[in-house]
């Protein structure tokens, strides 16, 4: 037979030396595959942070308007911070806004003055609502509730 000839040879045919090779499918499939089912579960299992609120709705609702009209001007309205007046507040918890605005630091009159101590402008009340919200925007150290009794009993 002729190299060159061309031949009417069924490669599908039974007996036929044709063979077919089956496709492999590479790992990078497998690994993406992987990481979709992986960020799947994380998102259906994983807490979330709206159980944590669940029962603080009202003070955190007390809290943003507040922070609206007491804190945005420096933070911005969702705490993210300006540049050049006051650093982004995402994050830094409840436990910071407690000492910042219960001792008076905050809020600051003028941004270029240094934050001492004075009396605070806010009720306690208040605070625990502004620190509930500040919480509310991304974690960090939470609020702590101290007692009389806590205090009459920490020696």
């Amino acid at each position: 037979m002729n190299p060159h000839q061309e031949t009417d040879i069924d490669i599908d045919a039974p007996g036929t030396a044709a063979v077919r090779r089956r496709r492999r499918v590479p790992a990078t499939v497998y690994v993406l595959l992987a990481l979709v089912l992986s960020g799947v579960a994380w998102a259906l299992f994983s807490p979330s942070g709206h159980a944590a609120n669940a029962g603080n709705d009202a003070a955190i609702a007390q809290g943003k308007e507040l922070f609206a009209n007491g804190c945005s001007s420096c933070h911005g309205f969702a705490g993210q911070g300006v540049v050049g007046r006051a650093p982004s507040l995402v994050g830094v918890g409840g436990a910071a806004v407690d000492f910042q605005v219960s001792s008076g630091r905050m809020p600051l009159a003028e941004p270029a003055l240094e934050a001492g101590r004075t009396k605070s402008t806010y009720t306690q009340a208040e605070i625990d609502d502004l620190a509930a919200y500040v919480q509310s925007l991304g974690g960090g150290p939470a609020q702590v509730s101290v007692t009389d009794a806590m205090i009459k009993n920490a020696n």
